[in-house]
């Protein structure tokens, strides 16, 4: 009986680790393939990397003319130190308030340091490009179909293998979007911050 209790107990000891592990990590990013960046990191790269394109699309007004061309720059807010850049245009036209805006964006980090809830992450990335669609709905931005590569990242020193590649769908660029596709040898759909 001895044997057995301290096998249950051992067993129900690696159960609990393991849910505690479980808890603590971001779901939806598949976490089975071994990656040198944490689920965690994985996860505020896709949305710091998301961030510089959607603060420079926010900080422009939708358009009232048609069709349009909209100059979009952004200076990432590298809270820590370090910097980052994004720099593209919005194109398009609209009637009445509906209608369509092609996006090209690209962006550079350079050791752009920023809180990540309970430490400081630090990315790196010369060629961040963020392309695709916005729609317009009764004179606002509307749902979002967008395409977001970064071949070469580093976060924390370490270079995020196979870089990443996902697609950013939502109601609207200033709402939660979903990514769906591979970052950092990640595969899954998450919602981003």
């Amino acid at each position: 009986m001895g044997i057995a209790s301290t096998g249950s107990r051992a067993a129900c000891a690696l159960a609990l680790a393991m849910g505690m592990a479980a808890c603590s990590r971001v779901g939806g990013i598949d976490a089975s393939n071994v990656s040198p960046i944490s689920n965690d990191d994985t996860y505020a790269t896709l949305g710091y990397l998301w961030s510089g394109a959607q603060g420079a699309i926010d900080r422009e007004r939708e358009p009232s003319a048609s069709p349009f061309t909209l100059t979009l720059n952004y200076q990432l807010p590298c809270t820590r130190g370090g910097s980052g850049s994004y720099q593209g245009t919005l194109n398009g036209s609209q009637s009445g308030g509906t209608g369509s805006a092609s996006l090209a964006v690209t962006g550079a980090l350079a050791a752009c340091q920023f809180d990540n809830t309970v430490s400081v992450t630090t990315i790196s990335s010369s060629g961040v490009t963020v392309t695709g669609t916005i729609a317009m709905s009764a004179g606002t931005w509307g749902t979002v179909n967008l395409h977001m590569v970064a071949p070469s990242v580093t976060v924390n020193g370490v270079a995020c293998p196979g870089g990443v590649d996902v697609t950013l769908t939502g109601p609207s660029p200033s709402a939660q979007l979903t990514s769906s596709g591979t970052a950092c040898g990640r595969t899954g759909d998450v919602a981003l911050p």
